[in-house]
């Protein structure tokens, strides 16, 4: 029995070791502000597409991702909004990372991670129009090709791989820069939203949170060239961002006087 216990302790160990070793993200902002409203910490939802209320919450987030391996890494992450649509790329690969509040892991004083809500509310009709003519675009580009075969499930995955896909290469470093909001994502205009319930008095940290999959039997054929001729790997894993920052609450809009995106200069 202890001996069991052992193996798995080592184990883990190695295993968190590795993935210190390969990809790290550090957020380089000294700190992250939140909205609050004067009474309570939760904002009605007619309220939240406000300008004021988008302007003292949003937060000019700057990161970075250090790939410390050997190798040549694809970074996929599906933890953005997958109900969003993008036009359809002749790249390989983007070279983009998606980033929304849900890659945030907002923590209180015990060291406890918040779980969000999800608010539905009245989808804008001119987005819904644009992702229409989205999705019929990418169906026309697809059809048009070798992969008008694949069914329709497949189209969009492999339009959400090249769209949203990072290459970063052996022992490089890419720095980045996100507009997010606290505690509601302001850009989601499908009416499907991401909120967290603060306490004004409590206090609170965040850290970027990534999940990395690697895309089976949805790749196109110059896809895979470009994987085996440049020496890729799709890297697989949970990866959180090396250290945490303060959330500030704003109680109120008299809290910050600036109108400004909120973020280091």
């Amino acid at each position: 029995m202890n001996k069991c216990f052992i193996l798995f302790i080592l184990f883990f160990s190695c295993k968190n070791r590795i993935q210190e070793e390969s990809i790290q993200i550090s957020i380089l902002n000294d700190e992250l502000y939140s909205l609050c409203s004067s009474n309570e910490c939760k904002i009605p939802y007619r309220d939240y597409y406000r300008d004021d209320y988008i302007s003292i919450s949003t937060n000019r987030v700057i990161f970075k991702i250090e790939n410390l391996t050997d190798n040549n890494l694809l970074l996929y992450s599906k933890n953005f909004d997958g109900f969003k649509i993008f036009l359809p790329s002749f790249n390989t690969f983007s070279n983009q990372l998606n980033v929304s509040l849900k890659n945030f892991l907002i923590f209180n004083s015990e060291n406890k991670v918040l779980k969000p809500e999800i608010i539905m509310g009245e989808p804008r009709s001119k987005y819904i129009d644009r992702q229409e003519y989205i999705k019929n675009e990418v169906l026309k580009f697809y059809n048009t090709s070798d992969y008008s075969d694949k069914n329709d499930l497949w189209k969009f995955e492999n339009n959400r791989i090249s769209n949203g896909t990072l290459k970063i290469y052996s022992k490089q470093t890419l720095y980045f820069e996100a507009l997010i909001c606290f505690p509601f994502s302001s850009h989601n205009e499908l009416g499907f939203e991401t909120s967290y319930i603060l306490d004004k008095d409590e206090n609170y940290y965040t850290s970027l949170y990534f999940k990395f999959i690697k895309p089976e039997g949805v790749l196109r054929k110059s896809q895979k060239l470009e994987i085996e001729n440049n020496k890729f790997d799709f890297f697989e894993g949970e990866i959180r961002s090396v250290n945490t920052v303060p959330l500030k609450i704003i109680k109120d809009g008299s809290d910050n006087n600036s109108t400004e995106v909120n973020g280091k200069e």
